[in-house]
C-alpha cells in the first residue's frame, strides 16, 4: 500500500491530477461493483437452472418401476389380499 501524499505540499496542478485520479478510481470501483452484481445474478440463474435440470433428471419419473416389476408387485398384492380374506 502506498503512503498518502502530503496535500499541503502539493501544487494546485498536482491536486487536480490527484482528484482526477480519485474520480477515475471511483468510476472503476462502480463499474466493477456493477459487474459483480451482474455476475452474481447470472450465477443465481444458473444455479436455479441446474436445480431444475437435476429435478427433471432424478425426479420420481426416473425412479418408476418397470412393467415386469409392477406385474410382480400386483401378484404379491393379490396373494396378500387373498390371504387376508376369511375362508
Amino acid at each position: 500500500m502506498t503512503s498518502s501524499p502530503n496535500l499541503d505540499q502539493m501544487t494546485p496542478e498536482q491536486l487536480r491530477a490527484l482528484a482526477a485520479q480519485a474520480l477515475q478510481l471511483q468510476s472503476q470501483v462502480e463499474a466493477m461493483s456493477k459487474k459483480i452484481q451482474n455476475d452474481q445474478t447470472v450465477i443465481e440463474q444458473l444455479t436455479y437452472e441446474i436445480a431444475l435440470l437435476k429435478r427433471q433428471k432424478f425426479a420420481k419419473r426416473s425412479e418408476q418401476i418397470s412393467p415386469a416389476q409392477s406385474s410382480l408387485l400386483d401378484d404379491l398384492l393379490d396373494t396378500d389380499v387373498e390371504a387376508m380374506r376369511p375362508s
